[in-house]
């Protein structure tokens, strides 16, 4: 049995704490190794709308979209998933496509960075149609990630 809820911060802790590998080195390569609890639960909390998947009860990934501009319709999004999400990837799959497209009723742009190693997450983003930059350093490590984006209309670009 598959839900999903507005997050609460035990179930965003849990998660935290047993982050996908790949998920893990993302924010690892952004925030450091004592951020990644902190960071998940600020994206959490300061998200316009944001859900926490669970399977049979168990919180097995979180996400949602913060308002990066009073003024602009475009947020950033953001997922962060543990190893159990592996198990029913189709599934994750099809819902995450039939979210983002719910998504684009409220918001023009999505856009994110992620891991430019993280070679599954890329190829999901670009099956579910995002538009996929090159790798480029980011602060605070110049750690490599490649800026990615979905956009309502037709034309795609990226930075």
């Amino acid at each position: 049995m598959v839900e999903f809820v507005t997050p609460t911060e035990e179930q965003v802790l849990y998660i935290a704490d047993h982050l996908k590998k790949d998920d893990y080195r993302e924010i690892v390569g952004l925030a450091g190794r004592t951020g990644v609890r902190d960071n998940l639960l600020l994206c959490a909390s300061s998200s316009k709308w944001a859900r926490v998947a669970l399977f049979d009860g168990v919180p097995v990934a979180a996400f949602g979209v913060y308002a990066t501009s009073p003024f602009a319709r475009e947020s950033c999004i953001w997922m962060l998933t543990t190893e159990a999400t592996q198990v029913r990837k189709i599934y994750v799959g099809r819902t995450s496509r039939k979210g983002i497209r719910a998504l684009l009723k409220d918001w023009d742009v999505l856009w994110n960075y992620v891991d430019a190693g993280n070679r599954q997450t890329i190829q999901w983003l670009e099956w579910l149609g995002a538009k996929v930059g090159k790798p480029e350093p980011l602060p605070p490590y110049g750690c490599l990630y490649r800026y990615f984006e979905f956009r309502k209309d037709e034309e795609k670009c990226v930075r």
